[in-house]
């Protein structure tokens, strides 16, 4: 029997653990990024600006960006309003921010964004409530602009949710 000499590399122990933090923290990165306005154009003829009061509060347990998130959510459905009066019904449009963050893991950049929404006829009664859902993934190509990206991405999708799931309902 023939034996070979092997050589062991032994890593320092100091280096380990940097090497180790360094990798546990770069998965650990979040954030939160103000949404723009969405590109996207939609029409909502169930309901009117005359008829909708639209109310958006911000639930998440770290509120970054909480007033441009706020205000990006309202103008959108505000925008997406008829302007004529669609029936004599008065309705108030509730949307809960649960969620609205980017995290990064093993490379790549993902994002979430959740809606909880009820609307309340004027006696107070709920007509429809659900949950809008926006997810987004991209590739770390450019740092922590593929995380604003990304996080638009989620916004989109989840208000993409939110129109579709809005436009549904009989109001007549």
């Amino acid at each position: 029997m023939r034996y070979e000499a092997v050589t062991v590399v032994r890593i320092p122990r100091c280096v380990a653990t940097i090497l180790a933090s360094a990798t546990l923290l770069g998965c650990a990165q979040t954030g939160s990024y103000a949404p723009k306005p969405v590109t996207a154009t939609y029409r909502l003829e169930n309901f009117s600006k005359s008829n909708l009061q639209v109310v958006v509060r911000d639930l998440r347990a770290e509120r970054n960006n909480s007033v441009e998130l706020i205000s990006a959510i309202q103008s959108q459905i505000s925008n997406a309003l008829a302007e004529k009066a669609s029936g004599h019904n008065r309705y108030t449009l509730t949307v809960d921010v649960i969620e609205h963050r980017s995290f990064f893991t093993l490379g790549n950049w993902n994002a979430s964004t959740r809606l909880k929404w009820r609307v309340q006829q004027g006696n107070g009664s709920i007509l429809r409530e659900g949950v809008s859902l926006g997810e987004g993934h991209r590739s770390n190509m450019a740092g922590y602009l593929t995380a604003g990206a990304v996080s638009q991405d989620s916004f989109n999708v989840a208000m993409a949710d939110l129109m579709s799931s809005l436009s549904a309902i009989p109001t007549g």
